[in-house]
């Protein structure tokens, strides 16, 4: 006859599914995809608060509310958009095409003594978020 525990274990066996690897990485994206979704919230909010202080007359808050927009916010909505488009596999060109930088396949490969700082930081960011939300697909499995 079985103990409890032992039978314990063999029903968490039979019921609990062993996670796979590709579902832990699509875990990790959809926090990405949750992260970029916050950002896009987080900027219409600042324009409703920037409608607000022009109306109000508060200059200087609403200057400092659009610089905080235009600056960190979109910056990292922007490193958090290329980052899930490279998780999903696809190259600098498809998800910015009209980007004026010469970066064309090689991202990453691009000598950096080239680049003006905020693109520097862009492209620290985009690989600080791809070591946290996941390697890059191979693009032989992106379909452009």
């Amino acid at each position: 006859m079985l103990d409890q525990i032992t039978l314990t274990v063999i029903m968490t066996r039979m019921f609990v599914k062993p996670i796979a690897k590709t579902e832990c990485m699509m875990d990790k994206t959809k926090l990405l995809k949750v992260k970029i979704k916050s950002l896009a919230a987080e900027a219409q909010i600042i324009r409703l608060e920037e409608r607000r202080a022009k109306q109000s007359k508060q200059y200087t808050l609403l200057n400092e509310l659009h610089n905080h927009r235009v600056g960190p916010v979109r910056a990292e909505a922007r490193a958090a958009l290329m980052a899930y488009g490279m998780i999903r596999g696809k190259t600098h060109d498809q998800i910015e095409p009209r980007s004026e930088s010469l970066l064309g396949e090689d991202y990453f490969n691009t000598k950096l003594v080239f680049l003006d700082d905020k693109e520097k930081n862009h492209r620290t960011r985009v690989a600080q978020l791809l070591k946290k939300y996941g390697p890059i697909r191979e693009r032989s499995l992106a379909v452009a």
